[in-house]
């Protein structure tokens, strides 16, 4: 098996741009990325937390495709750069299920 795992082209704001596992790891060098073709995933060492805000700094993430990895990453590296009460505003405005807001009263 090569070491490079061959990429995908996907098209934003009309630029046709390579995605392929390299690129991953260098965009996002504090995350171990790997997988396979339909199941990839990044993980870091970072404390797992259960609830509250800091929940939404996950250290597991996985997708079907690069191209929904690397979203996923954009995202959490987003909520990273975060501060506590802006972690906290996003937190309040998260849209619980039904069935957990009335587990919450």
């Amino acid at each position: 098996m090569p070491d490079r795992i061959h990429g995908t082209d996907f098209k934003l704001h009309g630029i046709v741009a390579k995605l392929d596992l390299d690129i991953l790891r260098a965009a996002f060098p504090s995350w171990r990325i790997g997988g396979s073709p339909g199941s990839w995933y990044a993980l870091r060492g970072d404390a797992i937390v259960a609830a509250g805000p800091r929940s939404l700094l996950r250290c597991y993430l996985s997708a079907g495709t690069l191209l929904a990895l690397t979203e996923k990453l954009c995202l959490q590296e987003h909520l990273d750069g975060l501060s506590d009460q802006e972690l906290a505003d996003v937190w309040r405005r998260i849209d619980l299920p039904h069935s957990s807001k009335q587990n919450a009263s």
